[in-house]
């Protein structure tokens, strides 16, 4: 239910072809070495002739000049030109698709982050945390629970409130009609006494919770029954309205792990455009 393909759609106009590219490019080659007569010359033409209709193919012709020629200096630096013109090309397609997305996903955002509240995780990183409204400390004090939290690259930490009996849990088993999952050791475990009352905290990261959170965000009416496991054990039942917020923090993290994918290849897509067209234009002043 919660996976991201939004990156996917991106480069399959560039990847449909490759494999009759690669054939036809291996053709061409082929052809050229049984008449015994390739060059560089040769491919560097052909790479021209499907510059624009085949980029992919021309890339691989481009390959093998480097391959078969690499002592040719000007051969491979007028490859070096012509793949440089493709890939170009390619990023001022893609460009546009990616800054559509990361349009669509922040209005996504801004419809979404209004059941959340954000702190900046420390003044001298640019990131935060979303924290979903209705776990917020003070309206869920003195019960057992689970909160996730999502930072801004989609990274989900998961933490388990447990008040009672003293104790010293380690870890956490989900049950979900008879299918469990089990966390590995919480990274970071606390404990304190206030009025006489025992109190504490188990944080796991991601990669710690065996998939806990999908998982429990995945149900619809199950019932869910959370153990903390150590030395004095202790399960209960998740609330439907813990189970509702689990969704809502799970979508958030699926969004953000969007934004955050969109936004690094808009960075890398922008920077690419400025140093190609910078070395093309070196290339025109030095011929």
């Amino acid at each position: 239910m919660f996976n991201a393909n939004g990156m996917t759609s991106i480069y399959s106009y560039f990847k449909v072809r490759v494999l009759f590219s690669f054939v036809l490019t291996l053709a061409l080659v082929s052809c050229l070495s049984s008449e015994k007569s390739v060059t560089a010359e040769n491919l560097l033409d052909n790479a021209r002739k499907l510059e624009k209709n085949d980029p992919q193919a021309a890339l691989l012709t481009l390959d093998s000049i480097h391959e078969t020629f690499p002592r040719d200096i000007k051969s491979r630096r007028l490859a070096d030109t012509i793949e440089w013109r493709i890939e170009l090309a390619q990023a001022i397609i893609t460009l546009p698709h990616v800054d559509s997305m990361l349009r669509t996903d922040s209005a996504r955002l801004e419809e979404l982050k209004v059941n959340f509240n954000y702190s900046p995780i420390s003044d001298y990183q640019d990131i935060g945390t979303w924290e979903h409204r209705y776990f917020r400390t003070e309206n869920n004090t003195h019960r057992n629970y689970l909160k996730p939290t999502v930072n801004d690259n989609g990274d989900i930490v998961l933490i388990s409130f447990y008040v009672g009996r003293e104790s010293m849990h380690t870890s956490m088993t989900v049950s979900i009609d008879g299918m469990e999952r089990q966390s590995e050791v919480a990274d970071d475990i606390s404990s304190f006494i206030d009025n006489g009352v025992f109190h504490e905290f188990l944080s796991f990261n991601d990669n710690l919770t065996n998939g806990m959170v999908a998982y429990i965000a995945d149900t619809e009416g199950e019932e869910v029954i959370i153990t903390l496991n150590g030395d004095n054990p202790y399960s209960y039942e998740m609330l439907d309205r813990d189970r509702e917020a689990f969704r809502e923090t799970m979508s958030l993290a699926v969004l953000l792990r969007e934004i955050h994918d969109f936004a690094t290849q808009q960075h890398k897509f922008s920077r690419q455009i400025d140093l190609l067209n910078q070395r093309l234009n070196n290339e025109v002043k030095n011929d």
